[in-house]
């Protein structure tokens, strides 16, 4: 038998799974890094590359329909001793409060 914290944890890893499935589904779209929040703070991360801002804004608006709960998106760049690098995105959501994809 599994404790409720047990299940919690399943069904948020479930989710990060199917978010990150569908994800890699997106044209325009390359995951290249996630955090699956096992420490604080326990919301999920999903680190990409678009083609394009419309590319990332799309992903996003993608899984706020589907129900998941987006926390934020910001675009960031790699600070390098070489300059500014290639831009990328963040993508935080909670699956704790999101409905399942």
């Amino acid at each position: 038998m599994t404790t409720p914290v047990e299940e919690r944890k399943q069904r948020e890893k479930t989710t990060l799974q199917e978010v990150l499935k569908a994800i890699e589904n997106i044209p325009g779209i390359t995951i290249f890094s996630y955090w699956d929040g096992t420490e604080l703070p326990p919301w999920h991360r999903i680190f990409f590359q678009a083609d394009s801002d419309d590319d990332a804004k799309n992903a996003a608006t993608t899984y706020f329909d589907a129900g998941i709960r987006i926390l934020n998106l910001a675009r960031v760049w790699d600070f390098s001793a070489k300059g500014i690098g290639d831009p990328y995105w963040i993508m935080e959501f909670d699956p704790y409060h999101s409905r399942q994809v």
